[in-house]
This record gives structure tokens, C-alpha cells and sequence, in this order.
């Protein structure tokens, strides 16, 4: 009996274990979107070259590549309000209803922003070539804002 009460205990602790650590590394999703990404590459010049993530929960993930001050990879956290505003962003600018590409090379030498969205396991990705003169203007508003609320900032000047 207190062989089987040992086994027991150890297959219970094991459980929770696994558990605690497939929580720790799937952040649950946000109440207004699973997950927001930025890329932005090279251009000709010195254009900064780094991805975000921002996860629903308020995790910002950065990874500098090049021209940007800080290399490598960081963790912040923006606030619920900031989340708020983001997913109102991508709502306002009708995200899901804009093309996949904006790829006309009406000038060269610009870099790409890459963006996308995940909500509740949907996602929608943007890539959108900075020569496009015709890709809408409230794009590049949504590309900044997502840097503005993010604070990358401080790591790529």
C-alpha cells in the first residue's frame, strides 16, 4: 500500500510539473488579440533592422539585427491600455480587409515593414514595401504606432 501511495505521489507531483511548465512557456491569449508583429528590414541606407512581438498579454519581445542601438534581443511590457489601443488601431485602419502585399516599386532602395495580427487564432499578415506610393497611408500610421506603443525607441536610436 505505501509502495502504491508513493507512486502516486510521484505521478501527481510529475503532473503538475508538466503542467506548470506548458503554462509558463504558451502565454495564454490576450482579451483583445493573441499576438501583434512587427518586422522591419534594410533599405539601401542605414534603415534600422528588427522584429517585434507584442503578445495579448502585454509582452514585447525585440530583436535588433542592424542600425538600431540596442543588438540582440530585449523584454518589455506595455499596459492594458496600450493593448486597448493597439487592437482599436488595427480595427480602425480595417487590417483584415487590406491586401496581403503592397509591393509596387514606384521607388527603390526602401526597406519592408512586415506586420501581422492574431486574434483568437486567426492571422492576418501585411508586407508592405515602403516604394509602394499606393499602399494606403493609414498603414505606415498603424507601422508607427505600433513602434510608438511598443517603446522601441529605446532601443533603436
Amino acid at each position: 500500500m505505501r509502495k502504491y501511495l508513493n507512486v502516486s505521489l510521484i505521478f501527481i507531483i510529475l503532473t503538475i510539473a508538466i503542467l506548470g511548465l506548458v503554462l509558463i512557456t504558451k502565454p495564454a491569449p490576450g482579451k483583445y488579440f493573441d499576438k501583434i508583429t512587427l518586422r522591419r528590414t534594410q533599405c539601401f541606407g542605414f534603415c534600422p533592422v528588427y522584429s517585434l512581438t507584442i503578445l495579448g498579454n502585454g509582452q514585447v519581445i525585440y530583436r535588433g539585427e542592424k542600425f538600431v542601438k540596442i543588438k540582440g534581443k530585449r523584454v518589455s511590457h506595455i499596459d492594458d491600455s496600450k493593448i486597448r489601443e493597439l487592437a482599436q488601431e488595427f480595427r480602425d485602419v480595417n487590417y483584415f480587409s487590406l491586401k496581403n502585399n503592397y509591393e509596387n516599386f514606384s521607388a527603390t532602395d526602401m526597406p519592408y515593414a512586415i506586420t501581422s495580427i492574431t486574434i483568437k487564432g486567426k492571422t492576418k499578415k501585411v508586407k508592405h514595401y515602403h516604394g509602394d506610393f499606393s499602399a494606403p497611408k493609414t498603414l505606415t500610421r498603424l507601422e508607427d504606432k505600433i513602434d510608438k506603443l511598443a517603446g522601441t525607441k529605446k532601443w533603436i536610436k
